[in-house]
């Protein structure tokens, strides 16, 4: 479904061209080819038997985006099962949770989290609540956007390395958003910033 002008929910699985799907019995939401945004799998009953599909999405990552994968602590289960990723931008926050499967023919829920960020260009923080005694949590600052984090409990941001070719730059700053404020003319305010290539 797809919410119109009007804020009603209208039904426009023709205009994908998946009305022809009969019996189908699982969907799963997953970012596939790791490009930041999700693809659906899904599973139904053909002429052969039991078939598979992908919908591959390649327009969902246009606008900004990051993803997030988590390395679990010492004491935690191994997946990080039942976190919450809080991912803040322009003083809004989302939350994502690292599920297993959910339901009578729940696909295995993926254990990297998507978090669309739209036309905001910098990410202020992200927290993650581990799934633990105490729930612990981990702050990062200033991650990059545009790519697959993985995060563990000291806050390093490292990133998941998701095309073939050659290594290439990848510039991060630590501090992406800097806020001169409003000064008079004839002032002047110096600032630093940290600029590393983590590519």
């Amino acid at each position: 479904c797809r919410q119109n002008d009007e804020g009603i929910f209208e039904d426009f699985t023709a205009e994908l061209v998946l009305s022809n799907i009969e019996d189908a019995h699982s969907i799963e939401s997953l970012d596939f080819d790791l490009d930041g945004d999700n693809d659906i799998l899904y599973s139904h009953n053909g002429e052969n038997g039991t078939e598979m599909r992908l919908l591959r999405n390649d327009v969902g990552n246009k606008k900004n985006w990051v993803s997030v994968e988590l390395d679990a602590p010492e004491g935690c289960n191994q997946n990080a099962v039942g976190a919450r990723i809080q991912v803040w931008s322009n003083g809004i926050g989302q939350i994502r949770e690292i599920q297993t499967g959910l339901g009578h023919f729940g696909g295995q829920q993926p254990f990297i989290r998507n978090v669309g960020l739209g036309e905001f260009n910098r990410i202020d923080s992200i927290l993650v609540r581990w799934p633990m005694a105490g729930f612990p949590v981990t702050k990062v600052e200033h991650p990059p956007l545009n790519m697959i984090l993985k995060i563990d409990e000291n806050g390093n941001a490292g990133f998941v390395e998701n095309w073939n070719d050659e290594k290439i730059p990848i510039i991060a700053f630590r501090a992406p958003y800097t806020d001169f404020g409003f000064f008079e003319q004839g002032e002047s305010l110096d600032t630093t910033m940290i600029i590393k290539n983590i590519g």
